[in-house]
């Protein structure tokens, strides 16, 4: 069984190798893990979007190559938002001098970020 203690370790050794990455089997020859057990470990932190694996050829054998995934910042949707600069924001509300509601700062980039996400689903 694997244990989490395990998983937290590769994962951990996978992330300090950087953007170069790691190469599965020297990793999996250096822990000392059956090949079986190793790759159910990579796929589940492939599918979990923690790393990414490439698919290398390494000393006439084909195996992958293990790059963590950089963790997606929670805010990167909301962050080029137009109210955070705005001059107006003290006077910004629901039927107060600035409304938000006919901004067409606020507008312009509500449908900018709708493209993008559009264009995501669609990839």
């Amino acid at each position: 069984m694997t244990s989490a203690a395990q998983i937290e370790k590769i994962l951990s050794i996978i992330q300090k190798a950087g953007s170069k990455g790691i190469i599965q089997s020297e990793l999996r020859k250096k822990l000392g893990i059956s090949d079986k057990k190793f790759s159910k470990i990579v796929i589940q932190l492939e599918k979990k979007g923690l790393i990414k694996r490439e698919r290398v050829l390494y000393k006439s054998r084909y195996t992958y190559r293990l790059i963590p995934v950089r963790p997606k910042d929670p805010l990167e949707s909301i962050r080029n938002c137009p109210c955070f600069e705005c001059p107006h924001i003290d006077e910004c509300g629901i039927e107060a001098s600035y409304d938000p509601r006919f901004c067409p700062l606020l507008d312009a980039w509500l449908f900018e970020e709708a493209k993008k996400l559009r264009y995501a689903r669609e990839r």
